[in-house]
């Protein structure tokens, strides 16, 4: 799998730049890129799955140093034991010090609201359970 990207400043008629994504480069990964973001640190974190979706692991790809990525296979120590299947950024866009995720529980099935910053050697730093309404945590606790 392969992906590019880079945020490039854009006219607008007003005067103030907008943002924008374009081509530049691209960089072979070792399964299917099911999702990224571009963190503000010049990198990419993408989440790879198998050809049958099943999700495979994390990457950190810095874009000046391709060949220095950081890969966390899913249900490693790193991400908790969990699979990652989707990540997202916050209002004030992507940052290697905070992405969120979603996690699976590979035994129960179970999902997880899940923070990570990519600046530690055990970069999840919170894993919160998700929990149907009849089967969650009573009121107050």
């Amino acid at each position: 799998a392969t992906f590019s990207a880079r945020r490039v400043p854009v006219g607008e008629p007003d005067g103030d730049p907008a943002w924008c994504y374009r081509a530049a480069g691209e960089y072979l990964c070792e399964s299917e890129v099911n999702d990224l973001r571009y963190a503000r640190e010049d990198a990419v974190v993408t989440i790879r799955t198998h050809q049958d979706r099943v999700p495979a692991g994390i990457d950190v790809i810095p874009l000046g140093r391709p060949d220095v990525r950081i890969s966390y296979p899913g249900g490693s120590v790193a991400t908790r034991g969990k699979y990652i299947h989707a990540l997202d950024a916050f209002e004030d866009g992507c940052s290697l010090s905070k992405v969120a995720c979603s996690g699976e529980h590979p035994v129960t099935g179970d999902f997880s609201a899940m923070l990570f910053d990519f600046r530690r050697r055990l970069p999840c730093v919170a894993d919160l359970p998700v929990t149907a309404a009849q089967q969650g945590q009573p009121a107050g606790k």
